[in-house]
């Protein structure tokens, strides 16, 4: 949607962030964890923040460590639903002029 509209922006794995310490030059980052408890999304969020880049993240659990650590956050509870396992987490990044 950013892309459409004109802004550039890119995804990169949770897991890329903490293993390879993948952050680029970036206004802000937004991270999606269903659960918000995401070990890798919740480190990532960490990385982010060291650098002093906001931080959005999107979840649909109140109180959750995600909801927790960013900067600001929208929970969409009504949007849950249980599994047992993710396969993996993103972190959507952009820059904005």
């Amino acid at each position: 949607m950013l892309k459409k509209y004109g802004y550039y922006s890119n995804i990169i794995s949770g897991g890329e962030v903490i293993v390879f310490d993948t952050i680029p030059e970036t206004d802000i980052a937004i991270f999606l964890s269903r659960t918000g408890e995401s070990t890798e999304t919740v480190k990532a969020v960490d990385n982010f923040k060291k650098r002093n880049i906001k931080t959005i993240g999107i979840t649909c659990t109140p109180d959750s460590s995600l909801t927790k650590i960013c900067d600001e956050t929208f929970v969409f509870d009504f949007a849950n639903e249980e599994s047992v396992v993710m396969t993996g987490s993103f972190v959507l990044y952009s820059i904005f002029f």
